[in-house]
């Protein structure tokens, strides 16, 4: 039972270290210009951001239609 215990502890500590390794790999791409430049040369990139802007820009509408739905109800 301690070897599991133990060998559970270490891929913890893995997987810890990938996940933070991650965050900050992520963190530094946010603040190096340099290498969002080389980003949004990428084809594949600009697609994709395109996409995510398209589903956000969905989402905020109807969002906005509830909203105004909601502000004109005549339920007096």
């Amino acid at each position: 039972m301690k070897y599991v215990v133990i060998v559970g502890l270490i891929l913890a500590a893995f997987g810890g270290g990938f996940y933070f390794g991650l965050e900050y790999h992520k963190n530094a791409l946010r603040s190096d210009p340099q290498e969002i430049r080389e980003l949004l040369k990428d084809e594949q990139f600009q697609d994709m951001m395109l996409d995510e802007m398209k589903k956000n820009a969905a989402g905020i509408g109807d969002r906005l239609k509830r909203g105004w739905d909601a502000f004109m109800d005549d339920d007096k």
